[in-house]
């Protein structure tokens, strides 16, 4: 046995279900296109019209009736509903049509046209389940008995038919019935390509449906191992108990990181804003986390204007080493080393500002705008340490583009430094856990419905 016909004999419940439905459906319908047929035919003795005896005509609505009720009961006790099976049922009713609208022919001498009229309803329901081919061959199946039972019933019944005249309706019928079973054939035809077109686009979702699922499985598990590289907030703790990190990218991967490092009373905190969000930016800050590591742990260098110099030298040699100039790709950074034991820090930023709040206000402190790594960057660049006393209770606050360009409100602008700035002085006598609720929740409100548009990555911490 081929494959075909082993599927054909396995098929599954819901596959059989709709096909008995389907099938048992237009046998259903067949049996009331019958009825068409017979109750005219009964109108027509009430109305005395018809010069045939009532008899006849329950004889041969009775053959209907019993022939489609065994049709219907096959196809109920019918295990496996194959496309064998369909065509055999199907073929069933079109001779069992044919046998009956002959016998009807023959019953009504009179109003034999009558049967032929209804008939092209019997033929329609043919014509669309049926090939084209088989169509034209029931109408000239049917056309042929009518003739041969006119020509007989005249000429040895001794009905009193006008051969001639019944010819004539041929003439007209069989023009008819062929231009609908050739409009039915392209119906037929239409569905069919639809169908396939249909099946077409099916194939093609599902494909793209197994390529966005491996897709995603494939971003998940970079998420996983771009998040492993991130030092969370619990190293920064055993320094600074109060401390907050913020780390959302745009999409499941970002090209915001940051890095952190403590020696003897001292913290190094990084951090870096790559070019673009996605899986480019998350490649970018593989490669950046890399360099900021082999620069602190490696060389030992906990200077941040000359980790800021080195990293750029790094970045520059490591993005642009067979470069075309096709791509540009670069970052935005900020180093901080904290000085636990006298309370300062030392600061150098390439386009990241560093944010300090304390009893006397907000002090910002912008850094170097240089950015590091991109093909215009000087390799040279001689980045500049800021060094600040604070006070114990001091709050100090890093932040990527990604918070303060976000863009939400009423009139859809930026939420700005400003804003962001009011809203760090006014909550940094809170506890930082407050704090990191209070800086998600005001984001989340001000964006509403607007996408978010860049990474976010914000670090506080008090001193």
């Amino acid at each position: 046995m081929n494959g075909k016909g082993i599927m054909e004999n396995s098929l599954p419940k819901h596959v059989n279900d709709r096909r008995r439905g389907t099938l048992t459906k237009y046998t259903v319908l067949a049996l009331l296109v019958y009825h068409i047929l017979f109750i005219a035919a009964y109108l027509a003795i009430v109305f005395e019209v018809g010069q045939y005896k009532f008899i006849d005509i329950s004889y041969v609505y009775s053959g209907v009736l019993l022939t489609n009720f065994i049709i219907l009961a096959i196809i109920r006790i019918k295990n496996q509903i194959t496309i064998p099976f369909i065509k055999t049922m199907l073929y069933t009713q079109i001779m069992a049509s044919i046998f009956y609208i002959t016998w009807m022919f023959f019953v009504m001498d009179d109003l034999r046209y009558l049967t032929l009229i209804a008939s092209l309803l019997a033929l329609i329901f043919v014509f669309i389940q049926s090939p084209l081919i088989i169509s034209y061959i029931s109408i000239i199946v049917l056309a042929a008995m009518y003739l041969i039972v006119s020509y007989v019933s005249s000429r040895f019944i001794g009905q009193h038919e006008n051969f001639a005249k019944e010819a004539l309706v041929i003439i007209v019928f069989i023009p008819v019935s062929s231009f609908l079973g050739y409009m039915c054939g392209l119906l037929q035809k239409q569905q069919r390509e639809l169908k396939q077109s249909k099946n077409k686009i099916n194939d093609t979702y599902q494909e793209l449906e197994s390529f966005n699922q491996r897709m995603m499985e494939s971003l998940h598990y970079a998420e996983m191992i771009q998040r492993s590289l991130l030092p969370g907030i619990d190293r920064m703790k055993t320094e600074s108990p109060e401390s907050l990190i913020i780390w959302m990218p745009k999409d499941i991967v970002g090209g915001d990181i940051f890095y952190t490092c403590t020696y003897p009373g001292k913290t190094i905190v990084v951090l870096m804003d790559c070019t673009g969000h996605g899986v480019p930016g998350a490649f970018l800050t593989l490669i950046a986390y890399t360099e900021v590591r082999k620069i602190i742990l490696d060389e030992k260098c906990y200077d941040p204007s000359t980790i800021l110099k080195r990293l750029n030298r790094a970045m520059k040699k490591v993005l642009h080493k067979h470069s075309k100039k096709e791509t540009n790709d670069g970052l935005d950074a900020a180093v901080i080393d904290v000085d636990h034991d006298k309370c300062s820090i030392r600061y150098a930023g390439a386009n990241i500002p560093v944010f300090i709040v304390g009893k006397d206000g907000t002090t910002i402190i912008k850094g170097d705008k240089h950015s590091i790594g991109y093909l215009n960057s000087d390799v040279n660049f001689p980045f500049k340490n800021s060094t600040m006393a604070l006070r114990k209770g001091d709050c100090v606050y890093l932040k990527s583009d990604g918070y303060t360009d976000q863009l939400g409100g009423e009139k859809r602008l930026r939420f700005g430094t400003r804003r962001f700035q009011q809203l760090i002085e006014n909550m940094h006598h809170s506890p930082f856990s407050f704090q990191r609720k209070e800086l998600l929740q005001r984001l989340i409100n001000y964006k509403d419905s607007n996408e978010q548009i860049d990474d976010i990555t914000v670090i506080g911490f008090r001193m």
